[in-house]
């Protein structure tokens, strides 16, 4: 139900632009006990697996760095779509 769902609101040619990740990368050893690592699984994974679970085509283009961490910016599209996100995310970002 819900694949059928996500597959419904993307029209040819469109795209969905979101954060790679909810924040910037933790510093290394930041994720120390539990509660860390879950804090932050749980709010990457909030953001992050609406394509996976729609089987939707997403990228993630790294943009620019925050304090040393990379930035991404995701870009998904429709079902069969693939070509079609490829192609414009280089057209995009290209240099």
């Amino acid at each position: 139900m819900i694949l059928v769902f996500l597959g419904c609101l993307f029209l040819d040619g469109s795209l969905v632009l979101l954060p790679t990740t909810p924040t910037i990368a933790p510093l290394k050893g930041a994720l120390n006990n539990i509660e860390a690592v879950m804090d932050f699984y749980d709010r990457t994974m909030a953001i992050t697996s609406f394509s996976g679970v729609g089987r939707l085509p997403e990228i993630s283009i790294p943009l620019t760095t925050v304090d040393g961490a990379p930035v991404g910016l995701s870009i998904a599209s429709g079902t069969h779509q693939d070509e079609f996100l490829l192609s414009t995310a280089r057209k995009l970002f290209s240099q």
